[in-house]
């Protein structure tokens, strides 16, 4: 029997009662590739409210996933990582209002490469820009709690012992996320979580996606550059400079001819 939402909130006590909470959004994209061309195809979305400042979980309150058809080609080696087709793709779209629903509860976001996924969500939701974004990737020291090789989730996840039923599925990621960020950094539960840790960091920029520059209209052809060496212009005291070297050089060789004449007829 699947556990209830109200079963899963900490029971409160006199000793120790939840203070405050935050609602805390985990995203997670696929894309058409990495580049600044690339487009997301992919979507997962939970939604979380924790309690402060330890980051453990309350309750689940929702979550989504969705796909798209993009514009962009999907690379071969974004299809080698997820899986995804074109075809699999053709004519579906993102549950916007859905989406945006679910951003605007969220007091923070959290993504592995929040950079990267920021970029990504950014082309579809430019408001996402604004929220308080933490990088569980380069915001906690994972190596500071557990042995791992790398910070890469399928590590994190095998050292924690979350299941990873569906990699590189992006609401599957999402919980596998959750999963190691509500791990208990200590041996008690008083101890903060890996969210806990995330949330005590400052807010971590995600910059707006690139935007695509402006094309030329076709009455006014982009010049050609043209490369070509300098042209070199002498200074305007050249001439009367050069007088006076060439008069120094007829001075010392008529002083060297005369010096050697001399010593020739002396001896």
């Amino acid at each position: 029997m699947q556990p209830s939402a109200e079963s899963l909130k900490p029971r409160s006590s006199a000793t120790e009662a939840i203070a405050e909470t935050a609602i805390v959004a985990v995203v997670d994209t696929e894309t058409t590739g990495l580049d600044a061309h690339d487009e997301p195809i992919s979507l997962g979305i939970v939604l979380y409210e924790v309690d402060l400042p330890k980051g453990g979980l309350v309750r689940e309150i929702d979550a989504y996933y969705g796909t798209r058809q993009p514009a962009a080609p999907i690379s071969p080696g974004a299809f080698a990582v997820h899986g995804i087709s074109a075809a699999e793709l053709s004519g579906k779209q993102i549950d916007t209002s859905h989406v945006l629903a679910l951003l605007r509860q969220a007091d923070y976001v959290i993504a592995h490469h929040a950079e990267f996924d920021g970029r990504m969500l950014g082309q579809l939701f430019p408001e996402i820009h604004r929220k308080r974004w933490r990088c569980s990737y380069r915001q906690i020291w994972w190596t500071d709690h557990v042995q791992v090789a790398n910070r890469k989730l399928d590590t994190i996840c095998a050292a924690l012992g979350v299941p990873r039923p569906s990699p590189h599925n992006a609401l599957d990621d999402c919980r596998a996320l959750a999963g190691a960020l509500f791990t208990r950094t200590g041996k008690t539960q008083r101890s903060r979580t890996f969210l806990g840790v995330a949330l005590s960091k400052g807010d971590f920029p995600v910059a707006p996606a690139p935007q695509p520059q402006a094309r030329r209209s076709s009455d006014t052809p982009k010049k050609p550059v043209e490369w070509a060496l300098p042209t070199y212009v002498p200074p305007t005291n050249t001439h009367k400079r050069d007088m006076l070297i060439r008069l120094f050089v007829y001075g010392m060789l008529a002083i060297l001819v005369g010096t050697t004449l001399g010593f020739v007829f002396t001896h």
